[in-house]
This record gives C-alpha cells, structure tokens and sequence, in this order.
C-alpha cells in the first residue's frame, strides 16, 4: 500500500510540471482533477486535445496508468496471494500438523509407557543387607521378628496360658504361664499342655512318662511317678540313693509320694523309717507324711495306703546291723495284731536272706508285733515293725519299732519292699 500511494503522488507532479494545458484552461485544474477523477481525464485529453496531447497523455496513460496497474494490481495481489495462501497455509499444516501429531504421540506413547514398567527399581528392588528379607518396602529379620516370623506377615500371637509370643529361628515360641507348654508349636492353641499331669509331656514337652518301664504313667507336680524304687533302677541303672517320687498303687486311687530308694542295694523302697530320737506313735494310719524320704526322721506309711503295696520280691526290716526278709505274699496292716493269731503267717516268718530259704530263729515263733515282725524267744532276733503286745508280759509301748536286740533303743529300725 505504501507503493501505491507514492505512485499517485509522482503522478499528480509529472501533470503539473508538464503544463500542457488545453487552450483557454484554467492553470492547475487539471492537477486537482487528475486523482480523484484520473479514468474521466483520459476520456477528454484523448478527444479534444490530440494534436498537442497525444504524446503526454498517451506516455503518461501507458506507462504510468499501465504500469501501475500491472505493478500494483498484480504484483501485489498475486504475490501475496499465492505466497501467504499457499506456502503458509500449506507448511504450517503438513509441518505443525502432520509431524508434531505423528512424532509426539508415537515416541512419548512407547518409551515412556514400556520402558517405565521395565525398570529395575519395579522388578528387582535394592537388596537386603544380609540376615534380612525384604517385607514390602523394609528389610526384616524374619528370624527374630514377632511380626514377622518365618515369613513376611506371619505375627506371632499370645494364645491361652500364654504371655506375648516371641519369634526363635524364624518360629514362634509362646511365653508360657508357670506349669503349662506350647508343645504342639502351633500358636492358635496356646500353651496347651498341663506339665505338671502330662504323661506325654511331663515336665516338659516329649518327656513321656512309661509305664512298660516305670510300672506307672502317672505324672505328679511334673515328674514321672514309678511303682517302686525297682522300676526306676530298671530304667535307669545309673540312678542313685535318695528321694523320688512313687505311686505305689500304679492307677489306684492313691496319692504319689516322695519316698527313699536305697539304690546301692538294688532298689529297695522304704515305707517306714524311724530314728531313736523320735519313737513312732500309737498309729494306725500315715505317720508325718511331710517327712516321707528322710533318713533323719521318724515317719510311716499307713492305713489304707500301705495296704496297696505288693512286693515282687520281698519285704525286709533293717536295723543297724540286721536285715530280716519275709515273702512278698504278706501284706502289711498296722491294724492286725498278731498277739492273737497263735499260728505262723507270711508276716511273722522271717528269712536270713532274700532267697527266702532259711528261716530266723529256725522258724516261726508266736509274736505279738503288729503288722510285721518276728519274736526271737530267747534266740537271735526278735524285730518288729510296731509292737503290739501286752505290757505284763514285758512289751514295750504299742506302735514303736524295735531292733533284733529288742531292748536297744539306739538303732534307727526301717520297713522297706522290693
């Protein structure tokens, strides 16, 4: 547009430079004229003005009116058309349309999705220091953790009898209350097992308590009970004097007690001890049960618990230097005195030896002992465990235990079975 306007202007100076103004004419009309009313001035010069004219207005006409519309109308109006239509509405559209749709969504769409999943820190996460397991996000000892026990998410919880789990070489222990055990490892049970009456687990877990060897299962206050001192030198031969739990009637009714085993010997059980100091009563039944399995103390097993007791091979009265032994078929009650059976028994027939086969004395002889014992008449022995004879006739007190020299009181007396 500029070009334009300057083309007009040059124009409308050449009209007025030239003068060439038709006769009688006003000076300068035809300048004023010639931009608005440029097409009409052509017209009029062209008829009345030929001869002088001609020249001016044809050079100017053709030259300045065609060149300007060739150069104006033209140039300006194709170029700019065919320019700015075609290249800037084509270029854009296959450079801004085309590549940057296709370019864009086909590279970030791929690599950025797939490659993303692929990455080590998804399939392969940073390993654990050693001795721990990764749990999700964290590293965990699955060997110690109560939370994790053995495996990510396995808690270790209290069950009944039990205080809070803890987690041992990846498994949970429960913390047991005092007599109980967790002894099927299963913590959904809790601590299942009474120690202290378990024949399975006696004790503790897996110690069973065997009759075939113990002539007893029974468990008492966490130990094996055995029927005699016997059975348990038969389990365990290197078992040694001293106190241990018995159940003498096996499954009867009665109590397991602690009693003395004299293992050197061959294990003997003893049921009746008593010292110089302390003389056994007047009693028929148990005798200072408290102290069953001392040495030092005077005490007797009694009516009715004695009477459970069956010797396999045979019963034997000690004092401090005699050993008197009598059939395993006797069976020992305080409350029978023998005052009044005037005929041999199985309890007032004492042997020399365990082999039963020479008699004491040289035989029976009538006695008034009470349970168990012999009558020496003026011979070798006359041992007995509770006296029961008449005081007019030289008895001592009912009850005591005396020695084969019936009038010593310094030696310890003592009823054991085997």
């Amino acid at each position: 547009m500029t070009v334009r306007w300057r083309s007009v202007v040059c124009v409308a100076a050449v009209l007025q430079a030239c003068g060439d103004a038709p006769a009688g004419s006003v000076p300068g009309a035809d300048v004023a004229d010639v931009g608005p009313d440029l097409a009409p001035d052509a017209v009029q010069d062209i008829g009345l003005d030929l001869p002088e004219d001609a020249p001016p207005a044809a050079a100017l006409d053709a030259s300045e009116d065609v060149g300007l519309d060739v150069t104006m109308d033209a140039p300006l109006d194709a170029e700019p058309d065919a320019v700015p239509d075609a290249p800037a509405d084509a270029a854009p559209d296959a450079a801004e349309d085309i590549a940057p749709d296709a370019a864009p969504d086909a590279v970030p769409d791929a690599p950025m999705d797939a490659a993303p999943d692929l990455t080590p820190v998804d399939v392969a996460p940073d390993a654990c220091p050693a001795g721990l397991s990764r749990c999700g996000d964290v590293c965990i000892d699955l060997a110690t953790d109560p939370a994790s026990c053995g495996a990510c998410g396995r808690a270790c919880v209290a069950g009944a009898r039990a205080t809070a789990g803890r987690c041992e070489a990846g498994r949970c222990v429960q913390a047991c209350e005092a007599g109980y055990g967790d002894c099927d490892g299963d913590p959904a049970t809790g601590c299942e097992v009474d120690l202290r009456a378990s024949p399975a687990h006696c004790g503790a877990c897996g110690n069973g308590c065997s009759a075939a060897t113990l002539g007893t299962d029974r468990c008492v206050a966490g130990r094996c009970a055995a029927r005699s001192c016997a059975a348990l030198r038969g389990a365990d031969a290197r078992a040694v004097d001293g106190a241990y739990l018995l159940d003498l009637d096996g499954p009867g009714p009665l109590a397991a007690r602690s009693f003395y085993c004299d293992m050197t010997g061959g294990g003997w059980t003893l049921v009746e001890n008593q010292v110089p100091s302390e003389p056994l009563p007047d009693e028929t039944a148990t005798v200072n049960p408290t102290a069953f399995g001392r040495l030092d103390a005077s005490w007797r097993l009694g009516v009715p618990d004695i009477l459970a007791v069956r010797p396999a091979a045979a019963w034997k009265l000690t004092d401090a230097s005699t050993a008197v032994y009598f059939r395993p078929a006797c069976v020992v009650d305080w409350r029978i005195n023998y005052t009044d059976v005037p005929t041999a028994s199985d309890c007032t027939t004492g042997y020399t030896t365990e082999a039963l086969t020479s008699a004491v004395n040289g035989g029976w002889i009538y006695c008034s002992a009470r349970g168990i014992g012999v009558n020496n008449s003026a011979r070798s022995c006359s041992m007995r465990g509770s006296e029961g004879g008449p005081a007019a006739q030289g008895a001592g007190p009912h009850g005591r235990a005396y020695s084969c020299n019936y009038s010593s009181t310094t030696e310890r007396v003592s009823l054991w079975f085997r």
